[in-house]
């Protein structure tokens, strides 16, 4: 997705999660998720005006730190060395010109558990109630980078998913579209690439939505781990086999 995109996806599955909260209040609204009121020329379409527009806060004031929307964006700008480093590509869901698809699927999703873990350490094992706000806005950085990289999985330009050879666009919830390829940044036309973020990362398209509904579920799960105070993420398997399944990947080059 672009910086816009990322953005506008995270921010609607935030008001999913606060509208549907099943924990304790104070944790749903914790000072990470809060919603400030966005400049958009289009809340719901990933456009270039909104991309740049994203990338300008980065560098302006007031300093956003901390904020999820924020953060998620802000992994392609303070993280942008990721997008040509071998090692970069699982902060966006791609595969490195020298791995194969299945090594660069099982190092995309170790990152976003990962992260989610070195969140939950750091936020969740030990907190109290009255250290919610500075000890949420430390550590919010690795929450967003989990979700940037399973935000950026549902982008055409970064996997191909489908039931079959050929994808077959499928409007159901309950049934993700399996990864059947994960694409090499530099051996793209990047014009072509910025398009299929910009749809994806628009929340009336097909991968927008389902983009939505993984980063809401998870978001959930890491606040059911971190009202049960775990160690580490609980239901990861679960959530990877439906959001991020992969059919005929192969493990060689």
């Amino acid at each position: 997705m672009r910086c816009d995109g990322h953005m506008k996806l995270t921010r609607e599955a935030i008001r999913r999660v606060q509208r549907d909260c099943p924990y304790v209040r104070e944790l749903c609204e914790a000072p990470m998720f809060r919603q400030e009121i966005e400049g958009w020329t289009n809340a719901r379409q990933s456009n270039s005006s909104d991309h740049y527009s994203a990338v300008a806060r980065y560098f302006l004031p007031p300093d956003d730190t901390g904020n999820l929307p924020f953060e998620v964006m802000a992994v392609d700008i303070s993280h942008a060395w990721t997008h040509n480093a071998s090692s970069g590509q699982r902060y966006h869901f791609m595969r490195a010109g020298n791995e194969s698809p299945l090594g660069a699927y099982r190092n995309a999703c170790d990152f976003i558990l990962g992260q989610m873990n070195r969140w939950l350490t750091l936020f969740g094992q030990t907190y109290r109630w009255p250290e919610i706000l500075s000890r949420g806005l430390r550590t919010t950085g690795f929450l967003g980078c989990a979700i940037h990289s399973l935000q950026d999985s549902f982008s055409p330009g970064h996997t191909t998913r489908g039931f079959h050879t050929t994808p077959t666009f499928v409007w159901n919830p309950n049934l993700p579209q399996p990864i059947r390829e994960i694409h090499i940044y530099s051996q793209q036309d990047h014009d072509h690439h910025a398009h299929d973020d910009y749809q994806s990362g628009s929340l009336d398209t097909y991968e927008g939505q389902m983009a939505i509904l993984a980063t809401t579920e998870l978001i959930t799960l890491g606040l059911k781990n971190v009202s049960e105070k775990s160690a580490s993420l609980k239901g990861w398997d679960l959530f990877q086999n439906k959001w991020l399944a992969q059919v005929g990947l192969s493990a060689a080059p």
